[in-house]
């Protein structure tokens, strides 16, 4: 066997044991790691709402922003909606939530690899690519947690991967990445990418990244005022527009016809951004949270990433959009400062590396000499796979889990059971509430909001706000509840209560005092110390 067949072979099985960790982790972690998180429950509520025929609305947060019962306008509703069509085929659960981010995640590796193609990577590094992200924790965690993340990463990268490649090109071809398409091939995607940049921004607000870097894409023709491979650069820009309208002007008038509610609940989730302490270093430094002990390694990573895009957008107009995506994401990153959005630094920051190297190599082989600034950059991605690779390893050896067959088919069968150490949770909660209509405030992790809906109909179930509401507002929002159960998350007014089990809370109508008695304790799943507590309100006077 040839070296050049034992080096693709050799990259093949890499890959293959790669996503083999991924899954083990997937399967272990579906319900598990990380914990039923309150977000899902939030976002999966105007799914419902939508299967319903009762628009986007929520009543968890009813409250909390002013119309959130019957149209949800802090979040773009695309994935309301994608989430509400998967809810019909698999039916509304926790785990049919979380196996829609494991789908997403399984398109986000084809369009890596995809990405990969149209940039002109061979496709040993193409596989490298899906490979560094497959061993990436917080891809990992992204693919096991309902949220939007994953869904409007994978369409910013689509939409880049149209926006910046006019045509697959072959291997011998990447420096230049010059290939020649037809006319109408290009328009054709240029519209593809401005829809699904557009779709990108309506799944989460972070995706306005894919918009400005497709638009760098589109506009840089007219920039030059020439035309990429023949093409009329304000024809291509035109396209990019009308792909970018088709799904965003339904967005504006339909949030147009409600604009006081859109207004009023996108001016509290601004207020909730600005409202974060400013703190430059500090949020830098906390950036790359799903890391763990191996922050630092990422922060190298993505300022490596930082520099190799910024050396190729000086060398390729291909790259331009793709160092604005990355810069536009890093920003975005800082200025939000959530721990769930480290999730989309590492598929740019590995593309711009692999890159890198892919020219290096071109450039080594066009070189007599024996040492070159090619094959020295190999050990960048040498370096990712190893830090990534790592830090995979050391989250599976912390859960405990196997990547024997035996025992991740094991997993695949508990997580198909009917009743998992989560549900078992969400019983002992539903036992401690007394079956009358009630209003329960919920502030716990792991959150048992659907679950218990579903379980429970008459309970008019409350969220925790993540929204911010002055103290008054919020205490008497709080203490308006029947019940109230809480676990790891605080709720401001149950610090103040007093020796006697007393609370006094500010309203329109005075000071009012309740009582909170703890009718019981749930203990969580695979815990010992841990526990749920349910309370009680009764008023006792004013």
């Amino acid at each position: 066997m040839s070296s050049l067949k034992r080096l693709h072979l050799a990259v093949l099985s890499a890959l293959l044991l790669a996503v083999w960790i991924w899954l083990a982790a997937i399967c272990s972690g579906l319900m598990n790691h990380p914990p039923v998180w309150p977000d899902e429950a939030l976002f999966a509520g105007p799914a419902q709402s939508a299967i319903a025929g009762e628009g986007t609305g929520t009543n968890l947060m009813q409250g909390a922003a002013p119309g959130i019962e019957s149209t949800t306008h802090w979040v773009p509703p695309f994935y309301f909606l994608v989430l509400a069509g998967w809810f019909q085929l698999l039916g509304v659960s926790i785990e049919s939530m979380r196996l829609l981010s494991v789908a997403i995640a399984c398109f986000g590796f084809a369009t890596l690899f995809w990405v990969g193609c149209r940039l002109a990577l061979p496709w040993p590094l193409r596989c490298v690519l899906v490979m560094l992200v497959a061993l990436d924790p917080t891809w990992i965690r992204a693919s096991t947690l309902g949220r939007m993340d994953l869904l409007s990463l994978t369409l910013a990268l689509a939409s880049l991967a149209l926006a910046t490649g006019d045509c697959e090109t072959k291997p011998r071809e990447l420096t230049a990445a010059s290939g020649v398409c037809p006319r109408r091939r290009i328009e054709t995607a240029s519209l593809a990418s401005g829809l699904l940049a557009s779709l990108a921004l309506l799944t989460h607000p972070i995706g306005v990244a894919a918009i400005v870097a497709s638009f760098v894409a589109s506009a840089q023709g007219i920039l030059r005022r020439d035309g990429a491979n023949g093409t009329r650069p304000a024809a291509r820009l035109c396209h990019w527009l009308i792909g970018l309208a088709i799904p965003l002007l339904p967005w504006l008038v339909w949030a147009g016809t409600t604009l006081d509610l859109f207004i009023a609940q996108w001016q509290l989730q601004l207020v909730r951004k600005a409202s974060r302490a400013f703190d430059f270093w500090g949020r830098f430094a906390r950036l790359p949270s799903g890391y763990s002990e191996m922050r630092e390694a990422a922060h190298l990573i993505w300022l490596a990433a930082l520099v190799a895009w910024a050396w190729l957008a000086r060398q390729f107009p291909n790259a331009r959009p793709h160092f604005v995506a990355h810069c536009s994401w890093l920003l975005l990153l800082w200025f939000s400062d959530e721990m769930w959005y480290s999730v989309y630094m590492l598929p740019t920051s590995v593309i711009a590396l692999l890159w890198l190297t892919a020219i290096g190599r071109e450039r080594s082989r066009e070189s007599s000499g024996p040492r070159t600034w090619g094959r020295a950059l190999l050990v960048i991605p040498i370096l990712a796979l190893s830090v990534m690779g790592g830090t995979a390893l050391v989250i599976l050896w912390q859960r405990g889990i196997s990547l024997s067959p035996a025992a991740v088919a094991g997993v695949i069968t508990e997580v198909r059971e009917e009743r998992t150490p989560y549900h078992h949770f969400v019983d002992e909660i539903a036992a401690l509430l007394p079956v009358e209509p009630a209003r329960v405030h919920l502030a716990c992790i792991p959150d048992p909001s659907l679950p218990l809906s579903l379980a429970r109909p008459e309970l008019r179930l409350q969220h925790f706000s993540p929204l911010p509401m002055d103290a008054a507002k919020r205490d008497a929002r709080v203490l308006s509840a029947r019940y109230i159960v809480q676990c790891i998350l605080p709720i401001p007014t149950l610090d103040l209560i007093d020796a006697n089990g007393e609370i006094t809370v500010a309203s329109a109508k005075g000071p009012a005092r309740v009582q909170l008695a703890d009718i019981g304790h749930a203990k969580l799943p695979g815990t010992l110390t841990d526990e749920a507590i349910v309370y009680r309100v009764t008023p006792v006077g004013r």
